[in-house]
């Protein structure tokens, strides 16, 4: 049986919020190559690995790459950024890592983060006061960040997720479930807060700036009242590309109006799975192997000065 290599694009990592190692998320993809020839005749050959407010050095994405490689899996990285009070998200491909002015973004961008979480404990504690229920980052949700081995001790520190928080939130009483946290916290919610972002053609520009490729990730999230606005903003910017397939919005190529928006601006036709924590999902939406290739020789025609 011959046997199909594809790409599966926009997943995520313990090193934000996902739910696996990088290592362990390479293991499972091969796990799940097994089962993919057999039923379905394809392989996934492609990961790529895209976080909130990171990307990883040299070192690391080397570590990891070498670790895929023995899978015969190739890794495309990647940086998701948050734009437009939240609403757009952009993706920078093979972000220079070692520019002094990414790095600059991403200790911004985690330093608000740490102030997100830290407005939202004060916003429950007042919401619940009356109750007597409190929480505290400190000591109900920082700990929860520690990564340990076998034997318990302390491997690294890793980043705070909201997933943490709401977590704690069912530990202290303030939910029942985590999915009620997330009410309370999240956008229609009493206790929620809105970080401080970048606007969207500005985060485009930076990741040009910075060596990448900006991709718009999950379009149908962006309000419909302006979304056709943001986009042709995005494309003037110097967008690479367009996540046409995404859990939310994958119809056929026939009936897709991201891939006729993609069409008419000459923007690359891509897939997000967005994976988190269902390892099912990475293969979902899987695109053929060469596109990440085109991704990884991409070169814009756009040049943006420094700031």
């Amino acid at each position: 049986m011959k046997i199909e290599h594809k790409a599966s694009f926009h997943n995520h990592s313990q090193y934000s919020d996902g739910s696996f190692q990088v290592e362990a998320l390479i293991d499972r993809v091969a796990f799940l190559n097994k089962s993919l020839e057999l039923e379905k005749g394809i392989s996934i050959r492609g990961l790529a690995i895209v976080d909130h407010d990171f990307y990883p050095d040299e070192a690391t994405a080397s570590a990891a790459s070498a670790h895929a490689s023995k899978y015969g899996i190739e890794l495309l990285f990647g940086s998701e950024i948050s734009a437009d009070n939240d609403k757009v998200h952009i993706v920078g491909y093979s972000i220079d890592a070692s520019n002094f002015s990414f790095q600059r973004h991403v200790v911004k961008e985690q330093y608000k983060r740490l102030e997100a979480f830290e407005a939202t404990c004060r916003l429950l504690n007042h919401f619940f006061r009356r109750e007597g229920k409190d929480i505290d980052l400190d000591r109900d949700v920082g700990p929860k960040t520690l990564k340990r081995d076998a034997e318990g001790r302390i491997m690294q520190n890793g980043p705070l997720r909201w997933h943490y928080l709401r977590q704690a939130m069912v530990e202290r009483g303030m939910a029942k479930t985590t999915k009620e946290a997330n009410i309370l916290i999240g956008p229609v919610g009493p206790c929620y807060h809105q970080r401080e972002t970048i606007d969207s053609v500005t985060a485009v520009e930076r990741v040009l700036k910075w060596g990448g490729k900006p991709v718009l990730a999950h379009p149908h999230k962006i309000p419909e009242e302006y979304r056709d606005l943001v986009i042709r903003s995005l494309c003037k910017a110097g967008l690479m590309g367009i996540e046409a397939y995404t859990g939310s919005y994958h119809d056929p190529e026939d009936a897709n109006m991201y891939v006729q928006i993609a069409k008419d601006h000459k923007l690359m036709i891509l897939s997000g799975t967005d994976l988190h924590a269902d390892i099912n999902d990475i293969g979902k939406f899987l695109l053929p192997f060469e596109v990440l290739k085109e991704v990884e020789s991409y070169q814009s025609r756009f040049h943006c000065h420094d700031d």
